[in-house]
C-alpha cells in the first residue's frame, strides 16, 4: 500500500485520475480488512471493480485480514481478487476498530447509497 503515497503517507499530487480510483479502491479494501479482526473472512459493502462483459459486476468483495499482515479480497462472482501488504500505519490502517471487543462493536444495515454517502 506505501507504493501508492508519498514521502509524509498521503498521495500525491498531480496523478492521473485512474491512480486515484485505483488509490481509492485499494484504501477501501484495506480500511475494511484493517478493521476486523485477523483471519476473518466477511463480506463486505465494496463492490467488485470489474466490468465482465461491459457490464459492472457490482458482487460485493470478501475480504480476510491475514495472519501475515497481508489483507487478501475477491468477488466471489467473476473471481478477481488481490493481496495489499504494507499497509499497517497507514491513514488507511483502522486496526484500533478491530481490537475493541464484541461488546463495544456495534453492526449496522445500511442501503449501498447510503453507504457510498457516508464513504
Amino acid at each position: 500500500m506505501t507504493h501508492f503515497l508519498d514521502e509524509n503517507g498521503l498521495a500525491p499530487m498531480g496523478m492521473p485520475k485512474e491512480f486515484y480510483a485505483m488509490l481509492d479502491y485499494h484504501s477501501a479494501v484495506v480500511k475494511a480488512g484493517s478493521s476486523h479482526p485477523g483471519n476473518i473472512q466477511f463480506t463486505s459493502a465494496i463492490p467488485c471493480r470489474r466490468r465482465p462483459g461491459r457490464k459492472p459486476c457490482g458482487t460485493y468483495l470478501t475480504i480476510a485480514n491475514r495472519p501475515d499482515g497481508i489483507i487478501q479480497w475477491q468477488c466471489p462472482n467473476c473471481g478477481e481478487q488481490g493481496f495489499i501488504s504494507n499497509w499497517q500505519g497507514t491513514i488507511y490502517d483502522l486496526s484500533g476498530v478491530a481490537e475493541l471487543d464484541s461488546s463495544q462493536r456495534v453492526s449496522v444495515m445500511i442501503k449501498h447509497d447510503e453507504y457510498k454517502l457516508l464513504r
